[in-house]
């Protein structure tokens, strides 16, 4: 289960965004330990100092997993932005933003996707919450800093299914900022009951409405959900791999084949006798 996968697969990342830091930097049995101190030394130390101060900062307590997961990404971010600024940076001190190879920009794009992933999956893991609760006509619940009030059910008609629809608001420091309206769909073909979460989406957190079962009285079992930045892990997702992209896209990866290669190719084919 998470236990498990999370004692064995977080060291394994956490070396792996530590070295993805470092590689940058290291030129084959040229460097020496000092230059590490002196590249990297002082964005190790604010990395500690950041990871250590986020959580009480955030979440007003201190959680271990999570200063580790911000420091990682705060490295990883600064490590790249620092290397970057010195390979661009030509002899004058002028920016050239042609200095490094496309393939270069690719590893930058995708190690700052790696850096908004872990702050995605850091975030939703520890910030999450949830509340299952039976919910009668005009009863409210707050979690998260949000209220939302059940205002009742109405009945829906699809395509292919029929569905009992809640109607949830949403209230932030006393403002609607939503309407939420989760489905029970029974679907015609398989008259089983399906759910349809009642979904509202920020850059910051998505909040979720799921029905559960009716109860006696008109009321329902609900399940709440805020999920804090999840949204990055999509974002994160299309970083690496618009980075891996401009990877492939590095003409040095598509070079024309010669007539030498040609000939190459021809005498390795096998000969039936």
């Amino acid at each position: 289960g998470p236990p498990y996968y999370n004692a064995v697969f977080n060291p394994i990342v956490a070396i792996m965004v530590v070295m993805m830091g470092i590689a940058p930097v290291i030129r084959w049995k040229k460097n020496k330990t000092g230059t590490f101190r002196k590249e990297l030394g002082l964005v190790a130390v604010a990395s500690i100092v950041f990871g250590i101060a986020f959580p009480f900062v955030y979440g007003g307590e201190f959680i271990g997993w999570v200063a580790i997961g911000m420091g990682l990404a705060f490295w990883l971010i600064v490590a790249t932005l620092k290397n970057t600024k010195n390979t661009v940076t030509n002899g004058d001190g002028k920016i050239d933003l042609s200095r490094p190879n496309q393939s270069y920009w690719g590893m930058v794009v995708s190690h700052m996707g790696i850096a908004v992933g872990i702050i995605g999956v850091t975030m939703v893991s520890h910030y999450e919450t949830q509340l299952d609760i039976r919910m009668d006509l005009g009863s409210k619940v707050e979690l998260s800093g949000y209220e939302f009030v059940f205002d009742g059910m109405k009945d829906v008609h699809g395509p292919n299914f029929t569905a009992k629809q809640g109607q949830f608001r949403v209230f932030e420091d006393g403002k609607q900022i939503t309407l939420l309206q989760p489905e029970r769909r029974i679907y015609r073909v398989q008259t089983m009951g399906m759910t349809e979460a009642g979904i509202h989406s920020t850059i910051t957190r998505d909040l979720f409405v799921a029905l559960g079962d009716p109860l006696d009285n008109g009321a329902w079992a609900v399940r709440v959900y805020v999920k804090p930045f999840i949204n990055l892990l999509w974002i994160a997702g299309a970083l690496v791999a618009f980075g891996g992209f401009i990877c492939m896209t590095d003409r040095r990866y598509r070079s024309k084949k010669t007539a030498d290669d040609k000939q190459q190719a021809i005498d390795a084919q096998p000969v039936n006798v």
